[in-house]
């Protein structure tokens, strides 16, 4: 950053120069390379416009609809008596907390619909922590999650062979850089509740820290290994949910973490989250 610093300032046009390096943080003049082309109805659809109407709907589509979703604000007042801990307001963070936070995200270039990436929001830390800080704890008092922090831009990846099919595609959500510092927040009290209260389902080894689908192969293996030894025949049904995320509800989320414990504020940002 120093040296960027000295490029601005000793440059025969200071302004030009700053506003050259802010754009090349945005992505600003970049053009794609990649070129889509879509079989849709048996035919082949290449113009960028029809491609982009093709992949909205299709990830639109995805996890389906249900008139039976119904996840308003009034879930935050179900009564949760089984509950021993309640987890109802979060915990206002630091700027060191923060700043901890955004430190640990890779200095990525790509940027959401503000155009400010996470790799110029480090660059810029130093300046901007006390603004994010506040706003941060202010959506954690209030229970809000900020609507233009739920617009992303959407990029298809291809995960299978054929190009041309929709299906082979996953979408990648390309959000703004503070909400996903936001997200993290939230994210690291949740976890500690969960785990303070033992709340995690014990063969969970997906997604949770000093845990991996490793050892959750080597527990499977250890197991069949103990039947086979002790004389029986196995049968293993193994799952695979198609999209699985794209299908959670979240009005069923909601009660379950309801029925954990979380309440009041919190459940209140959970559901402006969702």
């Amino acid at each position: 950053m120093d040296y960027v610093s000295n490029v601005i300032v000793n440059s025969s046009n200071v302004s030009k120069e700053a506003w050259k390096y802010i754009n090349s943080q945005r992505g600003v003049g970049k053009t794609p390379t990649q070129k889509f082309v879509i079989r849709n109805d048996s035919k082949e659809v290449d113009d960028p416009d029809v491609v982009c109407e093709l992949f909205n709907n299709h990830f639109c589509s995805i996890g389906g609809t249900s008139d039976a979703v119904n996840y308003s604000l009034s879930i935050v007042d179900l009564p949760c008596s089984d509950c021993e801990f309640q987890f109802s307001v979060f915990q206002p963070v630091t700027s060191n907390q923060v700043l901890k936070v955004i430190q640990n995200f890779q200095p990525k270039p790509s940027a959401g619909n503000d155009d400010f990436s996470m790799k110029l929001l480090k660059d810029c830390v130093t300046e901007l922590l006390t603004p994010i800080t506040y706003l941060i704890n202010l959506s954690l008092s209030e229970g809000c999650f900020p609507d233009v922090y739920k617009t992303a831009i959407i990029k298809p990846v291809l995960k299978k062979s054929d190009p041309e099919i929709l299906d082979n595609y996953r979408p990648i959500s390309i959000l703004p850089a503070v909400s996903k510092v936001l997200e993290r927040v939230v994210a690291d009290q949740l976890i500690r509740f969960l785990e303070d209260h033992d709340l995690f389902f014990k063969n969970q080894y997906g997604f949770r820290k000093n845990r991996s689908t490793k050892l959750a192969l080597i527990k499977f293996i250890s197991i069949c290994i103990k039947l086979i030894d002790a004389g029986y025949d196995l049968i293993a049904i193994f799952i695979d949910l198609c999209k699985a995320f794209d299908r959670v509800r979240p009005d069923i989320l909601l009660r379950k973490l309801a029925a954990l414990g979380f309440s009041g504020v919190v459940l209140k940002w959970l559901a402006s989250y969702l």
